[in-house]
């Protein structure tokens, strides 16, 4: 983020937060704002140039996803659902809090994304979009998210990733 000091303020969360029950899922945050640092230290940091669309109106968001008027090479897609007393009772039955969504976040083009909620026309948008999808990515665990979405009618066409494997794989000591 541009300051009135004249040099980048690289945002992240205080090392003593970290420290607490639940802080360390907060450390790769912590890590790359680090990675950022040294870049902006260096010389080598390169401002992002982001297109966020924060509840754009429908027509705003089927010009987004019609960058790819065909099929879409790689959609990454994140939904925001209410807290869950027991998400594992939630899946069981296919039906619950957790299977409520309220929010959706949909991304094809790094450095891009756009937040809709998660409400008629938008859904058919979204909907349109995941069945075009040849890759759909999501960073949850156990398919959390595109098995709500699959849940609403969604339906996928190409290879669903959860990248929480990645994660897991890569920090398993985490």
């Amino acid at each position: 983020i541009p300051s009135a000091y004249g040099i980048p303020v690289i945002p992240t969360f205080h090392p003593s937060y970290l420290m607490r029950p639940d802080g360390h899922k907060y450390t790769i945050s912590l890590l790359y704002a680090i990675r950022k640092a040294l870049d902006a230290a260096a010389g080598r940091l390169v401002m992002a140039q982001d297109n966020l669309l924060l509840d754009p109106s429908v027509e705003g968001l089927r010009a987004y996803l019609a960058k790819y008027p065909a099929r879409i090479p790689r959609l990454v897609v994140d939904i925001e659902t209410p807290e869950a007393k027991d998400v594992d009772a939630d899946d069981r039955r296919g039906s619950g809090d957790s299977y409520t969504i309220h929010r959706v976040g949909v991304s094809h083009t790094r450095g891009t994304a756009a937040t809709v909620p998660w409400e008629h026309p938008y859904i058919d948008i979204i909907r349109d979009a995941l069945f075009r999808a040849d890759e759909v990515w999501e960073h949850a665990h156990n398919h959390y998210d595109t098995r709500r979405l699959a849940a609403h009618g969604c339906r996928f066409t190409g290879y669903i990733c959860s990248t929480m494997w990645l994660w897991h794989w890569y920090q398993s000591d985490l």
